[in-house]
């Protein structure tokens, strides 16, 4: 079986999250036999100092094709045809290479749009993965509903990624979906077996530093738990337009003592974090399935999460707490009874039964099965 995988771009070590979902999957796809060749058109504009390239190389048996296009994201998604046209001509160029695959997959309703559009054009079955939070808001914008509509309705293979979401799928468009989780990275997050509870209680949290991500609500509620008791710490792993804003937030507050925001982070590095941490907490308004939780978890760290749409499936009374969202004492309050009770949770268990559930061989059959599935259908 031949499967193209087209991603949103290919990571580096300056932007370490563009297109690792794609990159994950397709590892893992050639790790059960599948011939993957992987299109990473990154549209990401000039204005990040990138030039026109293309380059081809083999990442664990993955044959990548990598074209940089910048015409910027904001015209990406206003011209959906010029986007299928760039995507078709790149396509050719790599079909006379690689020959016709026998499926075509990708995430994200936008990248969904022109792909899918082509796939119907070439008569190949088409898999959408959709773990596009915009379409999980309480709200979808009647633009972003159309585009989606007609990306379902072209869609052979749906793929939602928690119970949650393809409730939503299906309440909002009438379409029935295979729940698959993403592929998580679990080999690197695992529990630290030498982990020693010391005098620092260690607060993780990870997530681009954006208003929806609440990181603003965090401090906030971090402020109210724990300002008079300095031996507990916060860091958030991550970059985004409120970092500068919220390093201000954190002096006015006279928390620069616990609270860190050291930015962009390698894997690497935030693993190194988590085996040193005591818990995690994420505070999203919305999630389509929250890998960060995920990868926590099987961290061995207990959680506490919003109820976003993401991380109900994942979270229960051994191993988190859910609060709702927007309300920062609520927040304060579970931040508190983690610190307070957290010789409650069984690191090593939480990890177990988390990687029990989410290997990447069971989640990587699902997707082959997808696969099977709309090509047996054609």
């Amino acid at each position: 079986m031949k499967a193209y995988i087209i991603a949103r771009g290919y990571p580096t070590d300056k932007y370490k999250m563009n297109g690792i979902f794609e990159l994950d999957q397709a590892i893992a796809l050639a790790k059960k036999g599948v011939e993957v060749v992987l299109i990473a058109l990154d549209f990401r504009s000039l204005r990040r100092f990138r030039k026109y390239k293309s380059e081809y190389f083999i990442k664990d048996n993955v044959k990548v094709y990598s074209f940089h296009f910048p015409i910027g994201r904001y015209i990406f998604k206003s011209l959906y045809d010029f986007s299928y046209l760039v995507l078709r001509h790149f396509y050719k160029k790599v079909e006379k290479i690689e020959g016709r695959p026998d499926v075509i997959h990708t995430y994200f309703t936008d990248q969904g749009y022109y792909t899918s559009k082509l796939a119907k054009e070439l008569n190949i079955p088409f898999v959408l993965t959709e773990c596009n939070s915009v379409v999980n808001q309480d709200t979808i914008k009647p633009s972003y509903r159309r585009i989606a509509e007609e990306t379902y309705d072209r869609t052979d293979g749906l793929i939602t990624v928690s119970p949650k979401f393809k409730e939503k799928i299906k309440e909002e468009f009438g379409k029935d979906s295979t729940e698959i989780a993403i592929i998580p990275n679990l080999t690197i997050f695992k529990n630290n077996e030498n982990f020693k509870r010391g005098e620092i209680f260690n607060i993780v949290s990870t997530g681009n530093v954006i208003t929806t991500k609440g990181p603003k609500e965090l401090i906030e509620a971090f402020n109210i738990a724990f300002s008079k008791d300095k031996h507990v710490k916060l860091t958030i792993y991550g970059d985004g337009f409120l970092r500068k804003p919220l390093l201000k937030m954190v002096e006015e507050l006279n928390l620069t003592d616990q609270v860190f925001l050291p930015g962009l982070t390698k894997r690497e590095k935030i693993v190194e974090g988590y085996n040193n941490a005591d818990m995690f907490c994420l505070y999203s308004y919305s999630e389509t399935f929250g890998l960060a939780y995920l990868e926590a978890l099987s961290a061995g760290l207990p959680v506490v999460a919003s109820k976003c749409g993401g991380p109900e499936h994942l979270i229960n009374e051994e191993n988190g707490i859910l609060v709702d969202r927007f309300n920062v004492e609520k927040l304060a309050e579970a931040l508190r009874y983690m610190h307070d009770n957290i010789e409650k949770y069984d690191r090593e268990k939480i990890s177990h039964d988390i990687k029990k559930v989410y290997s990447e061989e069971n989640i990587t059959d699902d997707v082959i099965k997808v696969y099977e599935e709309v090509i047996s259908k054609r």
